[in-house]
């Protein structure tokens, strides 16, 4: 790297938008690890002296370790069914120009990210960053029509998504902290950084980059000149909710308690709470120009997520647009949402051209 890229990275570098201390081992003296051991204890005396089973002192500890047990595996079903990333078929990118970007990401984990230079000396360089559940090579052709408008393209899949694994204990903020990794070791491939730096964020990739554009660190901390949100989550509480069977939801003050204190563990150094995982308290960039491209009918995440996003409205530089002919997925695309997005793109780029002559 350059003097003149380190100066770049060492004098601006204040990351916020994340927590970046490893994770503290709980060791033996955490509860459900104490109650684990004791009801294995309880099983395997019962397998040496079966003959247990009929004193009553027995059915007293029966008694007592049902409910323990049945905690004990409600609060693994919530922490593998909201910290760990579901299984997903690996896709791999088409466009050759693709360039691998190898990079530390947050804890040193080993992380792979993609670059694609539009046209050498492009002073325009956009984060693309897909939702849960996806993956870089599903939103391709939303990166590629971005190419064309001429602006070179960084990406990369998101912890525990496409070809990238380190899929348990997944949170926003380590995936916020691999991003902020990526802008670093991009910018070892400019001569020149580049001037204006947009984020493009997809479902909960717009979660990921409303928190970013809001905190913005490093070299890029006074060079994002716009977000582009297409069906943005905008409250980790809502999606996580939505996730919990009906059945259960009475439990749900007990689940936060058990979140809260699981994403402690997680990150020492964690900024964000669970009732403050949302805007605006995660973050809301009032002083970026927003594009809010929300599907119609979003069979995923529904409308509570614009419509949260919408009651900030007047503290935010914001157009939004309701599209009735596309979809949540980023595997689908659509005409409408490809105009809408030049329409609002392009008088931008021209404008920062001019300012460059």
């Amino acid at each position: 790297m350059s003097e003149n890229h380190n100066s770049l990275l060492n004098s601006a570098k204040h990351p916020r938008a994340a927590s970046y201390l490893p994770t503290v081992s709980t060791g033996w003296f955490d509860i459900p690890v104490l109650l684990t051991i004791f009801l294995t204890i309880e099983l395997v005396f019962l397998l040496v002296e079966p003959s247990i089973i009929s004193s009553p002192i027995y059915w007293i500890f029966i008694g007592i370790s049902i409910p323990i047990a049945s905690w004990l595996i409600l609060r693994k079903f919530f922490l593998i069914v909201i910290l760990r990333t579901p299984l997903k078929e690996r896709h791999n990118l088409i466009d050759e120009r693709w360039e691998e970007i190898h990079f530390s990401g947050w804890g040193g984990d080993k992380m792979i990210g993609h670059h694609l230079i539009a046209e050498e000396g492009n002073p325009n360089l956009l984060l693309y960053i897909h939702g849960y559940g996806s993956s870089m090579a599903s939103g391709e052709s939303r990166a590629l029509h971005l190419v064309g408008q001429g602006m070179d393209i960084v990406t990369m899949d998101l912890r525990g998504h496409g070809n990238c694994n380190l899929r348990n204990n997944w949170t926003p903020l380590k995936v916020t902290a691999d991003i902020e990794a990526l802008l670093d070791a991009v910018l070892e491939r400019y001569d020149c950084p580049p001037s204006n730096f947009w984020i493009y964020g997809h479902s909960v990739g717009g979660y990921i980059g409303l928190r970013l554009a809001s905190y913005p660190s490093s070299w890029w901390t006074d060079k994002v000149s716009g977000l582009m949100l297409e069906s943005p989550a905008t409250s980790f509480p809502l999606i996580i909710e939505d996730q919990i069977p009906t059945i259960l939801r009475p439990t749900m003050p007990w689940i936060r308690q058990v979140l809260r204190k699981e994403y402690e563990r997680i990150h020492p150094d964690l900024t964000v709470r669970y009732a403050t995982a949302q805007i605006p308290h995660m973050g809301l960039p009032k002083d970026t120009p927003i594009l809010l491209l929300q599907a119609s009918v979003d069979d995923r995440l529904g409308r509570k997520h614009y419509d949260l996003l919408m009651k900030y409205k007047d503290q935010i530089i914001c157009e939004a647009y309701l599209l009735d002919r596309h979809t949540h997925t980023s595997r689908d695309d659509s005409s409408q949402r490809r105009e809408h997005l030049e329409k609002w793109l392009k008088p931008r780029l021209s404008k920062h051209s001019e300012r460059l002559l």
